[in-house]
């Protein structure tokens, strides 16, 4: 009975209930933080183009040598 009378009297307070309303604030604010990493690191990995732009560079390097190949070929 005294413990319940001390916890409705702690309840009961300004500060615990400010208190209680900046935690969970608190907590909100944490989530929309977590969603929001979530979502830049996944657009991160969407538009990390280094792979593809490997790709192209061999293929160019390789189309550009063949090219080389065959204009040395004609004028020989």
């Amino acid at each position: 009975m005294k413990n319940r009378s001390k916890s409705n009297q702690l309840e009961e307070m300004d500060s615990y209930k400010k208190l209680r309303e900046i935690e969970k604030k608190m907590q909100e604010n944490e989530n929309v933080i977590f969603s929001l990493t979530s979502f830049v690191d996944g657009k991160l990995d969407d538009s990390d183009y280094n792979g593809i732009m490997k790709e192209c560079m061999d293929l160019q390097a390789e189309i550009n040598n063949e090219l080389v190949k065959k204009t040395l070929s004609v004028k020989l």
